[in-house]
């Protein structure tokens, strides 16, 4: 009887062996798969700052090349030939990280010709400049003009093609983000219940088992036999959960590199395009100045993008917690907001804001975006008047929640966008009558689902709009 327990144990432990390997192969692949749509994510990003690159560059060409027509400045021609010899440079990185895309091939090889046509024009009206008389300069500029506005027009889809991938990209990575963090929860709670029926069943064991049937060494032997498998499935699920972490870590460290990098060249553009325009505006057409001032305001646009995405990464940082008072948040967040308040004669209203467990600075950039939301889209001639307000309540586990609400008397939204509001990237206006990142929201969702919470948004177009926050009061 005795032997029959003792197979049926060893029965029972190889079982769980192989269960708990298969689960660390089947980790093993979840991590894989979020490390690949990680990667993907990062190549599309790849993909539109050399889109950007290539266009930008092309316009940098462009301004040196009037700019020494009308200067004589060799150091004007120095930066025409710099500019013409990155452009082959930038379509050949164009050539190789699309290759995985074949209508993206088939864009970019009719832009390539567009790309290279335009160079041999701009050398040909600096090598014939001085025998070329001005109605034919004039008439060759305008042609010009209009093949650049082409290609512009080309990059511009192929960018949108990108942001559509992007966007499906986006949403596998946060996909498998969520999967493997289920995955690694159940095979946490797995390994527990496998630990603890193993402690339940060796102690069922050595009370079972008859000392003169099985000797007191084979009993150790098999005990430590036991808790070496179930150590060294513990060990691979551990490594699992660190090389998690570590792409994680990855992810957030490439993020700010990508930041800093973004933002150098940008730099550059603006210090040499300001130069330009200081030194050189008066020699500059209309169109020369029209040219410049778009650069400009690119150059803050692509700034403000890269900080928005910035600020999105930074809220996957682990929460560190500790008693928030949302009042003193929204002091913060008004503090910020001050000129832009005083500007539309604004008036914020809130009392009877709890305290809660959570992120200070989270906190205040929820309530800043909110806030900040609500006076962009104010009606004209209408001082914006923002209303906060909190009731607590008991969920399910009984539990306390609140509830906040902040209210606006704004131009509001059409309803068929309260969900696209909260995506990146989506907005419910255009960005001509209301300019921005169409980060802010996306960022506050972020937030409130770090504090375990949901955020949610309703609006009658022209009348105002309210958001919908429900918190818990304690993180557990």
């Amino acid at each position: 009887m005795n032997a029959k327990r003792l197979v049926f144990t060893n029965l029972i432990f190889l079982l769980f062996a192989v269960v708990l390997l298969l689960l660390s192969y089947l980790s093993y692949q979840r991590v894989n798969k979020q490390a690949e749509a990680s990667g993907w994510v990062d190549h599309t990003y790849k993909v539109k700052v050399q889109l950007a690159n290539a266009v930008s560059t092309l316009y940098k060409a462009e301004s040196a090349q009037r700019g020494y027509i009308l200067t004589k400045d060799r150091g004007l021609l120095r930066q025409y030939i710099e500019a013409k010899e990155t452009i082959p440079k930038i379509l050949t990185s164009l050539d190789t990280l699309i290759t995985d895309n074949r209508v993206q091939e088939e864009n970019l090889a009719g832009t390539k010709k567009l790309f290279f046509l335009r160079i041999v024009r701009l050398d040909t009206v600096i090598n014939n400049m001085n025998s070329i008389s001005t109605s034919n300069m004039d008439t060759l500029l305008i042609k010009g003009k209009k093949l650049t506005e082409s290609i512009s027009r080309r990059i511009d889809l192929m960018t949108k093609l990108e942001d559509m991938l992007l966007r499906k990209r986006l949403s596998d990575r946060n996909t498998e983000e969520k999967m493997s963090s289920t995955f690694i929860l159940f095979f946490s709670v797995l390994s527990i219940i496998v630990l603890l029926f193993a402690f339940l069943r060796l102690k069922k064991e050595s009370r079972l088992l008859d000392a003169s049937v099985i000797d007191k060494n084979i009993l150790e032997k098999i005990v430590t036999e036991r808790t070496s498998e179930l150590l060294s499935a513990n060990s691979q699920l551990n490594l699992q959960n660190a090389e998690l972490e570590k792409i994680n870590a990855e992810l957030n460290s490439f993020t700010f590199i990508a930041s800093h990098d973004l933002k150098e060249p940008l730099r550059k553009i603006e210090m040499y395009s300001s130069k330009l325009l200081k030194e050189d505006e008066e020699h500059l057409s209309q169109n020369g100045k029209n040219f410049l001032k778009k650069i400009t305001d690119s150059i803050q646009r692509m700034r403000n993008l890269i900080d928005s995405i910035f600020s999105y990464a930074q809220v996957e940082q682990q929460l560190q917690k500790e008693p928030v008072n949302l009042a003193d948040a929204v002091n913060r967040a008004v503090y910020i907001l001050a000129e832009t308040i005083n500007e539309k004669k604004a008036e914020v209203l809130y009392n009877g804001l709890p305290t809660i467990i959570g992120a200070p600075e989270q906190m205040e950039q929820l309530f800043t975006n909110l806030i900040g939301n609500a006076l962009k889209y104010s009606r004209k001639d209408i001082p914006p008047k923002i209303n906060i307000t909190a009731d607590s309540f008991k969920n399910g586990q009984k539990e306390t929640m609140w509830k906040i609400v902040v209210t606006d008397n704004g131009v509001g939204f059409d309803n068929l966008y309260k969900e696209k509001i909260f995506q990146i990237f989506q907005r419910a206006h255009s960005k001509s009558q209301y300019p921005g990142t169409g980060i802010g929201l996306a960022i506050c969702r972020k937030i409130v689902e770090n504090h375990h919470g949901t955020i949610s948004a309703s609006s009658i177009d022209g009348t105002g709009a309210a958001f919908t926050i429900i918190i818990p009061e304690d993180i557990k």
